[in-house]
């Protein structure tokens, strides 16, 4: 079916389905777009804040490890420094599962995070020297050993609150990040809006303008010759379906 052979309805019709199925294509691709960018930025803060949480957890052990250090070296009940020696090997423990979760919530820190817990490690390894010093009662052994662990503790305390603030500083790029893709998104799709409706009204003004306006302004010219006595005048579009077609032939 050609367009002469269209209703004027039915073009009309025609074009506002196109434009609608533009509007819809547009309404689509904001749509998976913005589910795309929440996805994203869900999982940025739900990772990255739980790995902010975790490193700042094992912060606190290693600043639970001095303190539990200087408990030991100042105990004199064995009964209770064996209770002392059995929380702090479960402090490095839980120190290393922990620094486990937040290695993989921080992958771009892990490198750092596996630093840290070297140098704990390497911490960890001083203290069976207190442990054996508080349980033979040498309290000049357990103060030396004890020193040696807990200077340390500063500088990795201090790396540990470091890394913290450049994870959350990097979450907070990547979250502006995903707010400029957002905002890219609502612009591409204006844009889109806004080109796909030009396309649709520059259609209807073609259509228009090819099927209804040059055909009745050809048949009023014959209409006008026909009026002047011109009887030869050729009467075109008798031919068509629509309601041009429609007033040809009643012309």
């Amino acid at each position: 079916m050609t367009l002469s052979n269209m209703r004027i309805l039915t073009k009309v019709l025609a074009c506002i389905g196109l434009l609608g199925a533009m509007v819809a294509g547009a309404i689509w691709y904001v749509s998976v777009q913005m589910m795309s960018i929440d996805d994203a930025y869900s999982r940025l803060i739900a990772n990255t804040a739980e790995g902010i949480q975790s490193a700042s957890r094992a912060n606190l052990l290693v600043v639970n490890f001095g303190r539990l250090t200087w408990r030991m070296e100042g105990e004199t009940d064995i009964a209770t420094a064996k209770k002392l020696i059995d929380e702090t090997n479960d402090t490095v423990r839980e120190f290393r599962d922990v620094m486990e979760h937040a290695k993989k919530l921080l992958p771009k820190f892990a490198a750092r995070l596996d630093q840290l817990r070297g140098r704990v490690d390497a911490m960890a390894r001083d203290y069976p020297a207190l442990q054996n010093a508080v349980l033979a009662s040498d309290r000049a052994a357990a103060t030396a050993a004890a020193m040696v662990v807990t200077r340390q503790l500063d500088p990795i305390r201090a790396d540990f609150r470091a890394l913290v603030a450049d994870a959350d500083k990097a979450m907070n790029e990547e979250s502006d990040a995903a707010t400029a893709d957002t905002y890219g998104t609502v612009k591409m799709t204006a844009i889109a809006l806004a080109l796909s409706l030009a396309v649709v009204i520059a259609i209807i003004v073609v259509v228009v303008q090819t099927t209804v306006v040059a055909p009745i302004t050809r048949i009023i010219a014959t209409m006008e010759r026909l009026a002047g006595g011109d009887y030869d005048a050729e009467l075109i579009g008798t031919a068509r379906k629509d309601e041009v077609g429609m007033i040809a032939r009643t012309v």
